[in-house]
Order: C-alpha cells, then sequence, then structure tokens
C-alpha cells in the first residue's frame, strides 16, 4: 500500500518491505531500524496481553495514530517516516495511553485480592474467574476523551508494565519474580504469546483479531 503524494507521484512506506528491518522484529510490515510500525504495534499490543474486550484493536490503532510525530512534509522521507511509525519517544507516549485506558485495578483492589501486581491480578481473574473479569472489564471501561479519572496515569503505567512483565513470565514459564531475564524474553514467542517451544492456541487467536481488524 502506498499513499498519494499532492504532485502526482507515489511513495512506499519506509521499511515495508521484506528487508524492512525494526526494533521489534523487521519482515514483512516492519518500520525503519529502531522505529515501530503500526504492524509491529498491534502484535505488542496482543502478544502482551493488553488487547481483550475492554481495550480493542481499534483503541489500539487510535493510542498509535495520536502518538505519532507530526510532519511538514509528508511525502519527504523523513515525513513519511514519522507519520507511519513510532519512534521510542512515540512509543512511550502510546503505551501511557493504553495505560490510561485499559480497564486496570487500583492498589487498594490488589492489596485487598492478596496479590502483589495489577498483572497476577489480572492473570488469576482471567483464568480463575473469567465471568467476574468480562463484569470487571465493563465497569472499568473509560472514555477515551477522559481517560485517567479511576487513578492516576502514572499508577495505571505501572500496572500495565506488570501485566506485560506477568505475560512473559507466564509464556517463558518462568519463576514469578516480577523481573525479566534476557533468556526468559527470548523464549516468548511473539504473534502467539507463549514460549517458543510449547505448544498453544494463541497463534489462532492472534489470526482471528487481524482478521476481524480487516487485515488477512
Amino acid at each position: 500500500m502506498c499513499e498519494r503524494c499532492p504532485d502526482g507521484g507515489a511513495r512506499e512506506p519506509s521499511g515495508g518491505g521484506e528487508g524492512g528491518g525494526a526494533e521489534g522484529g523487521g519482515g514483512a510490515g516492519g518500520g525503519a531500524e529502531g522505529t515501530m510500525s503500526f504492524d509491529e504495534w498491534k502484535e505488542f499490543c496482543v502478544d502482551l496481553g493488553f488487547v481483550d474486550a475492554g481495550f480493542t484493536l481499534r483503541d489500539a490503532a487510535s493510542c498509535f495514530v495520536r502518538s505519532r510525530m507530526q510532519a511538514v512534509d509528508e511525502c519527504s522521507e523523513e515525513g513519511w517516516a514519522r507519520i507511519t511509525t513510532l519512534c521510542f519517544e512515540d512509543f512511550l507516549e502510546a503505551f501511557v495511553r493504553t495505560a490510561a485506558i485499559k480497564a486496570l485495578p487500583t492498589d487498594a483492589e490488589i492489596d485487598q485480592a492478596g496479590l502483589s501486581d495489577a498483572g497476577q491480578f489480572l492473570l488469576s481473574m482471567q483464568r480463575k474467574r473469567p465471568e467476574a473479569y468480562q463484569d470487571f472489564l465493563r465497569e472499568r471501561a473509560v472514555d477515551p476523551l477522559h481517560p485517567g479519572a479511576a487513578q492516576p496515569v502514572a499508577r495505571c503505567v505501572e500496572h500495565l508494565c506488570m501485566l506485560m512483565v506477568r505475560v512473559v513470565e507466564r509464556a517463558a514459564q518462568a519463576e514469578g519474580d516480577a523481573k525479566i531475564a534476557h533468556m526468559e524474553a527470548a523464549k516468548l514467542d511473539l504473534k502467539s504469546g507463549k514460549a517458543k517451544d510449547s505448544p498453544s492456541k494463541d497463534r489462532e487467536k492472534w489470526r482471528e483479531l487481524k482478521e476481524k481488524s480487516g487485515e488477512n
């Protein structure tokens, strides 16, 4: 897919070919080196457990779009890269936006449940009380125009980080010490959210999510 420039020319997305190397993994759909493409951002959100009934792929797309760098000339090489990928600072903004929208527990709720962090809270509820988890998502639905009202955004970011850590630990079948070692991270198979050497149905779930979002 390419965008038409005002002068009648066309420009391909930067690093969009098979040789595009991106910090998130490169390959087809990857951004330029050191940046994250839209496809990589969606994979990131799905693989790390952010996407659910309360935070959809559409919400993930909104966070991506709102966090991009502005460009004076979108048809220039630099301008095109700015509006089609996230640099590190853009990624941080997208992450904070995600944290402000996603349904997350408060510190008091985590303490009351006898757990140490939001990652344990959410994953435990998903596994042991799926109906209660769906109720939790409905009750914590956040207005995208007024995010962060339930608790300070800084706490939301902390909770989302801990969800990310716990998902990686679970995928790598690692010790639950709330720390991600390089060996643990290397075991995570992006697109499945599970360890590379363990069978999983999550890859089919990823494909279904892509089909629902209009991407085959």
